[in-house]
């Protein structure tokens, strides 16, 4: 394997790394949001009914994080997040891309290679055996 294919490999395991961990954030921000929602819903079904609301603490801690974590994760973070992965993958499938075409060019130049020893070879052997003479052919008229 040469250097560009792992290069390559490199970078393409990057992105999904990167990949999986915002995957992950995500999901886990979505299960708190989740959780939040499920304790406000249980919490309150009786309340609810007679107009007394108790708000847990969940949605305080997710109102208080809305500006200065949610909306830069929103606007910048989400943004900045995708075009860097897709710059490390496209990085990626080019020197992976990049190795695999050095290595068919390398791969060519081998067999050309052998070719040429190939017939290097045989015509040493043609010009190491002794010719086959053929007889002359006889001449009828020696009248000269």
């Amino acid at each position: 394997m040469n250097k560009n294919k792992i290069m390559g490999i490199m970078l393409g395991i990057i992105g999904v790394v990167l990949l999986g961990g915002g995957i992950y954030i995500a999901l886990s921000y979505v299960g708190a949001i989740a959780n939040a929602t499920i304790d406000f819903v249980t919490t309150n079904s009786g309340a609810i009914s007679r107009c007394g609301m108790s708000i847990p603490d969940e949605i305080t801690q997710l109102k208080d994080q809305l500006a200065t974590t949610i909306l830069p994760g929103v606007y910048l973070g989400i943004p900045l997040a995708v075009i860097m992965i897709s710059v490390i993958m496209f990085a990626g499938g080019y020197f992976f891309g990049r190795g695999s075409f050095q290595e068919q060019i390398d791969t060519h130049k081998r067999r050309e290679e052998e070719v040429e020893k190939e017939v290097q070879s045989r015509i040493s052997k043609k010009k190491l055996k002794p010719p086959i003479e053929e007889p002359e052919a006889e001449e009828g008229n020696e009248e000269e």
